[in-house]
């Protein structure tokens, strides 16, 4: 697997830190994974199908964007756990003035700051 970096992100009041995987390809050689917990990990080209290869992958959880409906039409029988089902995705408008700077992620002024 390849080295991550991490950095920490604001939900409400609490400060997490959130894994930064640029991709879940080297998990598809994993092949007697059955469950899988990506909790407050970012993986950051968005694709989830290389876990499509896993033949005993059968529940997954992720709590930060990716592209899970991909995911969902290649393999059903996968029970995925998806932060998104249940909260709304974050504003685009907002999300454009993300920029991160070392490990910390900061948000530039935008529209009527």
């Amino acid at each position: 697997m390849a080295t991550t970096g991490r950095s920490r992100r604001s939900q409400g009041h609490a400060v997490t830190d959130v894994l930064d995987l640029p991709t879940v390809r080297p998990l598809a050689t994993a092949v007697a994974l059955e469950e899988l917990v990506l909790s407050e990990t970012k993986v950051e080209d968005g694709d989830l199908m290389p876990l499509a290869e896993l033949p005993k992958l059968r529940k997954l959880w992720l709590t930060e964007i990716a592209n899970v409906e991909a995911l969902r039409a290649a393999r059903p029988d996968i029970d995925i756990h998806y932060h998104y089902d249940h909260y709304p995705l974050p504003d685009p408008k907002r999300e454009a003035l993300k920029e991160r700077v070392g490990a910390v992620t900061i948000w530039k002024p935008g529209e009527g700051l």
